[in-house]
């Protein structure tokens, strides 16, 4: 009886043994996809400057705000040849430009309100953009892109003043703004 234990035991070890030695190799997991390359060529640009010139008026966006706002969406998606992006300010020696000019801006609340303490806001952005090198080449432009979107703000206050406006703008005007920009340029 013993030794038909010792004997069993003596094979599930030789089986155990030879299969992990003979086995192939674990497979690896799926491969990770190469980083997108960029196709905007801004060779010989130091940084990016984004400016964007309001031709709406007093209503729409803060200007600022926007060049700040598409500055760090184009800096989060960058690849490393992209320089990196700059809000506001003059273009100075070796700037690539990406100028921005909003063409139209509307904001209409909904009819059917949230609660009764908010107003729900579909807001339309118009913009048009171009992107030149820091040698004046131009890269890539965009004409009378529209940009839709929703906000909630406090009762009486308009869409472009709410303090969450900012967070909406990212989603629905800046993040496409940078994809468009890294994924198109020529």
């Amino acid at each position: 009886m013993r030794r038909k234990k010792l004997l069993t035991f003596g094979c599930a070890v030789g089986i155990l043994a030879c299969g992990a030695c003979f086995l192939p190799p674990p497979r690896p997991g799926p491969p990770r996809p190469p980083r997108p390359r960029p196709h905007v060529n801004l060779q010989g640009s130091n940084r990016m400057r984004v400016t964007v010139r309001n031709n709406v008026g007093a209503q729409g966006i803060d200007a600022a705000m926007l060049e700040r706002c598409v500055a760090d969406s184009i800096n989060s998606r960058r690849a490393v040849a992209i320089p990196v992006a700059v809000g506001g300010g003059e273009a100075q020696e070796g700037d690539a430009v990406l100028a921005i000019t909003m063409e139209k801006a509307s904001a209409a609340p909904e009819q059917q309100q949230l609660s009764p303490g908010s107003t729900t806001w579909d807001f339309d952005v118009t913009l048009s953009t171009a992107l030149t090198r820091a040698d004046g080449v131009w890269l890539w432009s965009e004409v009378n892109g529209v940009y839709q979107g929703v906000v909630v703000t406090a009762a009486r206050v308009s869409a472009w003043d709410s303090s969450s406006f900012a967070a909406r703008a990212r989603y629905y005007i800046c993040d496409p703004v940078a994809v468009h920009m890294l994924s198109h340029g020529q």
